[in-house]
């Protein structure tokens, strides 16, 4: 199994440009993809923005499997989260260790001594097609109340996720302009905006960002598969047979539909080359053509081509099983 590092440079500056703002903001909304949450959650922004309350959204919600959905808005309702112990941070993302100062709240407000501001609530939401997109702003609002944090002005959210999650578009959603750019390549938006999203309302806008490696494996592969990271830092023919034998197990029916396969076999590269040789991937003297089988593979998936499926279940470790 190959192992996936990615932290480019601009991802150093991100977590440092966070760091710096967190006294600006009063909560973290996290954007997922609701087809993989977990793989999609990242730790470095947890222990960055612990303190803060976070929104869960669950985005492309009308691409995920609808039962594998219910299960995870379960596993992230929950009341409260312990704020995590600070875990050092590498060099590349440390910024002045000093006690972090909260936004302006009025003073009934504050939470008592001993409370945790850690406190977590999923959404789900198609910002594409602007569903859900109106509970945003409230669901921010009630977080910060149960929180016991009431801004006396604007209330001010940090909007995260990985790259490729479609913050750039639910905040295009939320403005009803475009004030993101969009796209299906990783990586667009490279500094912290401020952006106001409503007339008491602002959003710090962050570039996508990831940990400094993927402690399971699976993850490479996961977000390989969902356009969150090239997935040319990966050897493509192991990924399309990983995203087939992942297909053949939690979703025959629309593998087979799809490709026309009379049989599904047990392993990776059988069936890539059984797929390519029913849609046509052959090249001359009979030889399956891998590059394209791997790029029509990769684009069905990304376009819901099989239909609405979960790339992920909560618990589960291993991608395949």
């Amino acid at each position: 199994m190959s192992t996936v590092q990615w932290f480019p440079g601009h991802m150093a500056k991100t977590a440092r440009l966070i760091t710096e703002n967190l006294k600006r903001i009063h909560l973290v909304i996290e954007v997922l993809d609701a087809r993989a949450p977990q793989a999609c959650a990242n730790p470095l922004l947890h222990r960055i923005t612990a303190s803060k309350p976070r929104l869960i959204i669950l985005n492309k919600n009308d691409l995920a499997d609808p039962e594998i959905t219910a299960l995870w808005l379960t596993r992230l309702a929950r009341p409260e989260i312990p704020a995590a112990p600070a875990a050092p941070l590498r060099p590349e993302t440390q910024a002045e260790a000093q006690p972090e100062a909260q936004p302006e709240t009025s003073p009934a407000a504050q939470p008592p001594p001993g409370r945790t501001l850690g406190r977590t609530l999923p959404l789900t939401l198609t910002a594409t097609e602007r569903r859900g997109i109106s509970a945003l702003e409230p669901a921010a609002r009630e977080l910060c109340r149960a929180a016991g944090l009431t801004p006396r002005r604007t209330l001010r959210a940090l909007i995260a996720g990985i790259p490729n999650s479609g913050k750039s578009t639910i905040i295009n959603a939320l403005c009803r302009r475009r004030r993101a750019e969009t796209g299906a390549k990783p990586g667009l938006t490279r500094d912290l905006r401020r952006i106001p999203a409503g007339p008491r309302f602002e959003l710090f806008d962050s570039p996508g960002l990831l940990p400094h490696k993927f402690e399971n494996p699976e993850t490479g592969y996961i977000l390989a598969a969902l356009g969150s990271v090239k997935e040319t830092i990966l050897p493509e023919h192991e990924l399309t047979a990983r995203i087939l034998l992942f297909l053949a197990r939690r979703y025959p029916r629309p593998l087979q539909n799809r490709y026309r396969l009379s049989r599904i076999p047990p392993r990776g590269d059988e069936l890539i080359e059984l797929t390519a040789r029913a849609r046509g991937c052959i090249l001359s003297g009979g030889r399956i053509d891998i590059p394209r089988t791997c790029r029509m593979v990769l684009k069905d998936l990304r376009e819901a081509r099989f239909g609405r499926i979960s790339l992920q279940r909560p618990h589960q470790t291993d991608w395949s099983a």
